[in-house]
């Protein structure tokens, strides 16, 4: 997904390293309190017909590792679009031992944020069980990003979003309306939640049919296995659209 077919490719590389520390929460109530950002309406009034060239204007907000499952570990980036333009971004996870030996790395798919917006990419690596995170070291290599104009905004929002616990772990639910003016497949919907201002948990689902202007259901399981968390959360919700959804609505 969000592969521009005319793209403007800026290529280059963008090292953010920092040493995790992560805590994983034992909390087992359902959460209620909690800040919903879910209609960022990516307006974009750029003076210029020529796309950015400033790569630094994808701005790597944090990011997280935790263990999601046995011997298995997921890495959360929350990323920042801070230029005029729709911006699709690459990336490459990697992790190393106190030694600074790579010890795990993974490329995932494309993310794409309209102006202004957020965007989550995930990863996932093989590593010991039980591993002390705090002690490994973190690369977020951004690869590529291509931008291209846009002045509309995004055809997709959410609304009575909450999270809820169950037998699984967390999800965050609610309803998606959508401004299509024909049937989309395979609606990528991506979401992030943050505690006390901090990236603490995300996750992503797909809507494989969506008819134009008729709400969905939002269904999104977070990665980390266990009950929903307490406290000062904001959810953040993030469409992860293509080319026909951004330009052709």
């Amino acid at each position: 997904m969000g592969h521009f077919k005319d793209k403007r490719s800026v290529i280059g590389l963008v090292l953010v390293t920092m040493v995790l520390l992560v805590s994983c929460s034992s909390q087992s109530q359902k959460s209620s309190e909690f800040e919903i950002d879910s209609t960022s309406s990516g307006e974009s009034e750029s003076g210029s017909d020529e796309a950015t060239t400033d790569f630094s204007e994808i701005e790597v907000v944090d990011y997280i590792l935790f263990e999601s499952s046995s011997g298995i570990y997921t890495f959360l980036v929350h990323l920042r679009n801070n230029s005029d333009f729709v911006a699709d971004a690459t990336g490459l996870f990697s992790v190393y031992d106190t030694n600074d030996t790579l010890i795990g790395q993974d490329d995932r798919e494309s993310v794409t944020m309209l102006p202004g917006e957020d965007g989550l990419a995930t990863g996932f690596v093989e590593l010991e069980p039980l591993m002390d995170v705090s002690s490994l070291k973190l690369e977020y290599l951004i690869a590529d990003v291509g931008f291209q104009k846009f002045s509309g905004e995004n055809p997709v929002k959410a609304s009575d979003v909450h999270l809820e616990t169950d037998s699984y772990g967390c999800s965050v639910r609610g309803i998606v309306s959508n401004q299509f003016s024909e049937m989309k497949d395979s609606l990528q919907l991506r979401t992030i939640v943050l505690k006390d201002g901090k990236l603490y948990d995300g996750g992503f689902s797909y809507i494989q049919t969506v008819l134009p202007k008729k709400d969905s259901i939002l269904d999104i399981r977070l990665e980390r296995p266990q009950p929903c968390p307490t406290g000062n959360l904001t959810v953040l919700f993030l469409p992860n659209l293509g080319d026909d959804k951004i330009f052709n609505p």
